[in-house]
């Protein structure tokens, strides 16, 4: 059953019915009946329309039944019998009345038989039947009376049917009429002709109570016909071959089902009806069961059974109708007749179908989702609980609670058994596990003030006899505790807020499948948009308010809060347009999205893993969020619509509230009705599941299970856990998954398994995810020990002929390109540094995503900018892009003007300056000039002008260019044309002629604002001023800067830091949020919005580049140290959780398993270098910071400071860091930039392969005398750096006449002081070596 439409009528209708042939729908309101019409014949999802109404000019009675004929006929009973004819002709709709009868009393039942002859009808309590014989048809028909007398009055009517599809002549057949009493007595009377006369006869009958003495309670039937019982029968025999259904089905008999109040039921076959010539019928009884519970109605008053039919399945499909307000729709399978020695209940509930009469206004539930209560505007009030039902769930009514006054605020306890609400001044506790709710108890609350939140208290420990709830007023809390069936106040704490400031005040969605009680219950904001949660704690029956997460959300008078248990929140501005979803527990902004219509509703629930799903509602319609993967392949949002629940066409009413209840079903009320949306997905139509689910399989078709795959861990061949995997330096472990899983496909071929099973470890050793030294697994067999140039192509090939479960086919392609990448690493590591390989990796995926990726990210830029092969990086792109010339649309691409090298980017300049003149056939140097002139070649700019002959600006271009800009009114001129140019919106041409004037700053603001080409600005800077220009600072700072801290970008905070000289603070960027790096002058005009907040900026790979920089350089090694160990504990728990949030749940292990933190009590000022040594070697686990233990390996090597370091990761740098005058006494700051390449040690001269050993015993004897204390040269080294200059780049030794110059003004403690040659400073000695240069 798919719910279809509501139909909303001006008052309530008192019969309707439906024709089968044509699906027309009369309903009777009045004395006027009402028809709808299916607005096509063929549409998806059917509709009806209006198509016009009978009224009888002669009868303005009451109209209490209808029934359709054959011929869009349609008998209509009141105070007279009426038979209309309703036909549509060439578009427009006729009606007429064909005969028309008053009656002597007003007509109860009417029906009339299936080919419109025979016409049975009775008043209330008749016990005389009336039979109409219809003997003429056409435009005035005639009828002959026949009365039937009963014993007892009549109830019910029903004439035999017929299969529509196939219905029999007239002269097979005769009409068959049931009756049924209220002796109980099922009569069957037979219609036929005999000598041309009609003859309708007594024909047999059942007594329901089947001639028992005891004729209490109920009985009730419904009759099956023949035609569907033979369908039925031959699908029941497809699933079960029974000779005993074999017999039955041959009989071909009609069934009646007798029930009584309890469900048992009692199923009869009655033979030899409606034949020609009648037969004498034979009624058996064939079975005595019970009804499925819930498939029928508990303890009836009346009920009424609509026309069975035949479900989709051949199930017997039954709708039955209990007055009292639920309508069933039960399945029955016909394979119960079969007697295999086994009692079988009947039937199956599929749809349940109940409401309120009155609309309801809120809907609240138990912390568990097992009930809820629906609120009215009015005093009736009602507790539900979910029903199942064959393949989805329904609503039961528990209780039905008639208060003495509106509910204002509620809570609902103990599955739906308890109901605590406001019902004007009074607190009321009513017992809600009866059928009508009874009151407990009641307290006077002594204000008439509506509170502003309500909700329960958790207990530490659950206590089914005990619960407290709490009411928040404006001014003042208050609370009550329930003790069994009594009410009582108790204490509360007055919420620790500022009652001025805050602006709403709302409960908090427990979700989850366990009881928590050390959970959050309420939320507040301010009008500014400070977020606050708080728990609580009772102690001695006192309940105190604990204040748990708080956020600055920086959303100002928020219409709509809502949060859940587990530290999801979701926010609404004034405008009700936009939403945000914030984490509480990292206080970072996970979504945010604009909707075109106003939002009235949040909800939230979650999975059982706490993977959050929420429910946004609309005025007529919800959509469901799910929160995504982190997906670095796929700039995909953290949350993404899977699902669309759309009322629009099925009721004009708007949503008045919307609840989850437990597993996953959604729960609106609109108007008086309540829609019951289950877990189930619509595949099909729902185009949002479609696009969420894209082309994966799942294993349950339900919101459950598809949030379950778009979040979780990873299968280890995921193209995003290799990524991030090779990101990480891990390359031998993906290169082992790769083989495993070229392997594992190649066996599933080999033994003809479907590639569906292939699990998600591919027997790896996840443990070497944990170990910081890869072993290599050596028990794979010839050919294929080790992934190669062979496995790789192997593997693509089989990924062309395997679609590989838990991957959509974009991750299959990124996975190819991922083994592509592999290769190239394997091919470049020798050449490149790590973060040279990590850029060429973002190199990679970007051309991969070049459709839906404009240009390399900045945290690619990041990684060419740190790597020391640049000049290799830029080789690598101009190989990668082929046939492509370096134009500026490429080097944007590649974000070259950020990371080049002074000098190759000018050569790049030229080069592109070259390339865009030559782009097209027009040869415009105006392509060009902007390169040139950044280059200060005006002469190659006028030369190129010269060749452009036709152009219709050469002439005044070149007569301009050829004059002298050297001169003030050349620069006047020049600066004066370019304001014309911004005029006329020529903005580059603008930036030309800004250069001209020699005004830089005015031609990068033109770029910046106007051009909006923040790369070409930071070119044309670097390559016109150079590197240190005052230009590019203040660019920098007042654009890239303040963009960068409000929108959170810490990738592009860093860069900036690292131009502007400030490594300290580049890393620190790289940890700690811009927003918290950046001082007071800084913060001027910087405007912090929610994504300054986004968790997107928390990228993992930041953790890579912050642990790879302190390793680098001691400026950035410094800037470290001044990062608290508890900040940096905390990026790398978020970190962690990111890449469990990625689905890398093995990397986010390896992570906190390996991660070691530098101490930095041990880098304090005037420790020994031997301490100092011994400190470096310490560290401590993230898992264990207060134990230190020991790294394997000289932390000398691993921060450059041995000569036998890579030179190529020098720990000096040509950057000098500015501010930072605390650095540790016995490091040196930088030379400024020479000597790059060497190791420290090299570079002053204080490696110990400086001299060899009979160097070393030489300079001992002549200098023997002469020694300084090396705490003592160090300090002077760090305070005068900027006097030691190395002679030469290849130098190893420092110039020691600079030396004794500092040396002369100094004054020493009375220690002599001398000059010892040789020494090793890596000995536990406190003297070392200055190298003799004279």
């Amino acid at each position: 059953m798919s719910y279809l439409q509501t139909i909303y009528l001006d008052s309530d209708a008192h019969a309707v019915d439906i024709n089968h042939y044509n699906g027309n729908i009369a309903v009777a309101i009045g004395s006027q009946v009402s028809i709808y019409e299916p607005m096509s014949e063929f549409m998806k999802i059917p509709r009806w329309q209006y198509a016009t109404k009978l009224i009888d000019p002669n009868n303005s009675s009451l109209v209490n039944t209808l029934n359709w004929g054959i011929q869009e006929e349609l008998i209509v009973g009141s105070d007279y019998l009426t038979l209309w004819n309703i036909r549509r002709e060439f578009g427009e709709i006729h009606t007429s009345i064909l005969w028309s009868m008053i009656q002597s009393s007003p007509v109860f039942i009417a029906k009339i038989s299936q080919d419109s002859s025979l016409i049975a009808s009775c008043g209330k309590y008749d016990k005389l039947l009336k039979i109409w014989d219809r003997i003429s048809f056409g435009e005035s028909s005639l009828f002959d009376l026949t009365y039937l007398l009963h014993p007892s009055s009549i109830t019910n009517l029903r004439w035999k049917r017929h299969d529509y599809n196939n219905l029999p002549k007239n002269d097979e057949y005769t009409n068959t009429l049931y009756s049924l009493g209220r002796d109980s007595v099922l009569r069957i009377w037979s219609s036929y002709n005999y000598e041309k006369k009609h003859i309708i006869q007594h024909w047999g009958s059942l007594d329901l109570y089947e001639e028992t003495c005891k004729r209490k309670g109920r009985r009730f039937v419904n009759i099956v016909d023949d035609y569907l019982v033979t369908h039925a029968l031959r699908t029941a025999l497809g699933k079960l071959y029974s000779q005993e259904l074999i017999e039955i089905q041959k009989r071909q008999p009609d069934l009646a089902i007798v029930a009584d109040e309890n469900a048992n039921i009692s199923v009869f076959a009655i033979e030899n009806l409606s034949q020609n010539p009648p037969k004498l019928i034979n009624i058996t009884k064939l079975k005595s069961l019970k009804f499925y519970p819930k498939a029928f109605v508990s303890n009836p008053q009346y009920i009424n059974f609509a026309e069975t039919i035949m479900d989709p399945n051949g199930n017997l499909s039954v709708v039955i109708h209990d007055l009292n307000g639920v309508i069933r729709h039960t399945i029955i399978n016909l394979s119960f007749l079969v007697d295999n020695g086994t009692e079988k209940d009947v039937g199956m509930l599929a749809h349940k179908l109940t409401g309120h009469k009155k609309s309801i206004r809120e809907i609240v539930r138990t912390i568990d989702g097992e009930a809820m209560l629906t609120k009215s505007r009015f005093n009736e009030n009602a507790i539900w609980i979910p029903q199942p039902l064959r393949d989805s769930v329904t609503l039961a009514k528990k209780s039905i609670v008639e208060t003495p006054a509106p509910i204002l605020k509620a809570a609902i306890l103990e599955k739906g058994n308890l109901l605590i609400s406001f019902c004007g001044s009074a607190l009321v506790l009513w017992d809600t596990s009866v059928k009508i709710a009874q009151q407990l108890d009641s307290i006077e609350t002594h204000t008439d003030e509506e509170p502003l939140c309500f909700t329960s208290i958790p207990l530490k420990k659950h206590d089914h006899s005990k619960h407290f709830v709490a009411a928040i007023y404006k001014h003042e809390s208050k609370a009550w505790i329930i003790k069994g069936t009594k009410l009582a106040e108790t204490k509360i704490q007055n919420l620790p807020l500022d009652e001025e400031q805050v602006h709403i005040i709302a409960s908090i969605d427990p979700v989850g499948s366990t009881y928590e009680n050390d959970r959050p219950v309420l939320s507040t904001i301010t009008k500014d948009g400070l977020l606050q949660c708080y728990s609580t704690e009772i102690e001695n029956d006192e309940i105190k308010w604990i204040e748990r997460d708080s956020l600055d959300s920086g959303i100002a008078n928020a219409s709509y809060i809502r949060g859940s248990s587990i530290a999801k929140f979701a926010i609404v501005d004034e405008t009700r347009k936009k939403f945000t979803i914030w984490d509480l527990k990292r206080n970072v902004l996970e979504y945010e999205e604009i909707v075109e219509s106003e939002i009235q509703d949040i909800d939230w629930t979650s999975t059982e893993n706490k993977q959050s799903i929420l429910a946004i509602g609309f005025e007529d319609f919800s959509l469901l969020y799910t929160q995504l993967r982190y997906d670095y392949t796929n700039k995909n949002p953290p949350f993404q619509v899977i699902r669309e629940i759309d009322i629009k066409n099925y009721t004009t009413h708007k949503i008045g509230d919307s609840i989850w209840l437990k597993d996953g079903t959604l729960v609106i009320g609109t108007g008086n009705q309540i829609f019951v949306a289950d877990k189930k997905l619509d595949l099909t139509n729902d185009k949002f599941t479609k696009k969420s689910l894209g082309s994966r399989n799942i294993v349950s078709n339900d919101i459950m299970s598809l949030c379950s795959v778009l979040n979780g861990p990873l299968p280890l061949f995921h193209p995003q856990i290799l990524i991030q995997a090779l990101f990480n330096e891990k390359i031998e472990i993906v290169k082992e998954i790769l083989l495993r899983l070229f392997l594992k496909i190649r066996e599933f071929e080999i033994d003809d398994k479907p590639i569906n099973e292939l699990g998600s470890t591919l027997g790896f050793d996840v443990t070497k995810f944990f170990d910081s030294h890869y072993v290599k697994d050596t028990t794979f067999e010839e050919p294929y020990t080790e992934f190669n140039q062979t496995v790789a192509e192997g593997l693509k090939e089989k990924l062309t002929n395997h679609s590989l479960p838990y991957l959509t086919r974009h991750q299959q392609i990124t996975l190819v390109s991922t083994i592509e990448a592999v290769e190239d690493i394997d091919k470049n590591k020798l050449s490149l540094d790590s973060n040279g390989l990590r850029f060429a990796l973002g190199v990679k995926l970007f051309q991969l995503h070049r459709g839906i990726q404009e240009r390399l990210t900045m945290r690619d830029i990041n990684w060419a900018m740190h790597s020391e092969n640049k000049e290799l990086l830029l080789q690598l792109i101009e190989n990668s892009i082929k046939n492509r010339r370096i134009t500026w649309s490429v080097a944007r691409e590649y974000g070259m003007t950020y990371w080049l090298k002074f000098d190759d980017l000018v050569k790049t300049f030229e080069v592109i300056a070259r390339n865009e003149f030559s782009t097209d056939d027009k040869r415009d140097p105006i392509n060009c000039s902007i390169y040139y002139l950044a280059l200060k070649k005006k002469q190659i700019l006028l030369a190129l002008w010269r060749t452009s002959v036709g152009h219709p600006e050469q002439q005044k271009m070149m007569s301009f260019l050829k004059n002298d800009f050297k001169e003030k009114r050349w620069r006047s001129a020049a600066l004066k044309n370019a304001f014309v140019l911004l005029s006329k919106h020529r903005y580059l041409l603008a930036s030309c002629f800004f250069l001209l004037g020699d005004s830089l700053k005015d031609a990068v603001n033109v770029l910046i604002k106007q051009v909006k080409d923040t790369d070409l600005a930071i070119g044309v800077c670097r390559v016109y001023e150079g590197d240190n220009g005052p230009v590019l600072q203040d660019m920098l700072k007042k654009y890239m800067l303040s963009e960068a801290v409000s929108l959170g970008d810490r990738w592009t905070t860093s860069f900036v830091f690292w131009k502007s000289k400030q490594q300290s603070r580049a890393i620190q960027a790289l940890v700690k949020s811009p927003i918290d790096i950046i001082d007071e002058n800084e913060k001027k005009d910087i405007v912090i919005t929610e994504k300054s907040k986004s968790f997107i900026e928390d990228d993992p790979l930041l953790v890579i580049l912050y642990q790879n920089l302190r390793e680098k350089n001691l400026n950035y090694f410094h800037g470290s140290l001044k990062i608290t160990p508890s900040t940096e504990s905390e990026f790398i728990l978020r970190v962690a959780s990111i890449y469990m949030r990625m689905g890398c749940d093995y990397l986010s292990v390896s992570l906190l398993k390996n991660w070691k933190f530098l101490k930095s009590e041990d880098f304090k000022k005037g420790q020994s270098f031997t301490s100092l040594k011994s400190a470096l070697n310490g560290y401590n686990d993230v898992s264990n910071s207060s134990t230190a233990s020991k790294n394997p390996g000289s932390i000398l090597e691993k921060y450059g400071l041995s000569p036998s370091a890579r030179r190529r990761s020098s720990f000096m740098s040509s950057y000098q860091d500015e501010g930072h005058k605390d650095i540790p006494s016995h490091f040196s700051k930088g030379d400024g930039g020479n000597g790059v390449g060497l190791s420290l040690l090299e570079k002053y001269g204080l490696a110990s392969n400086s001299k060899d050993k009979k160097e070393i015993n030489e300079d001992e004897e002549k200098k023997k005398d002469h020694f300084f204390s090396y705490e003592v040269l160090m300090q002077i080294v760090t305070n005068n750096n900027e006097q030691l200059k190395p002679i030469t780049a290849d130098s190893t030794y420092i110039d020691n006449n600079a030396i004794f110059k500092i040396f002369e003004n100094v004054e020493f403690e009375s220690r002599p002081i001398t000059l010892k040659m040789g020494m090793n400073p890596l000995d536990s000695t406190e003297y070392f070596d200055i190298p003799e240069l004279w």
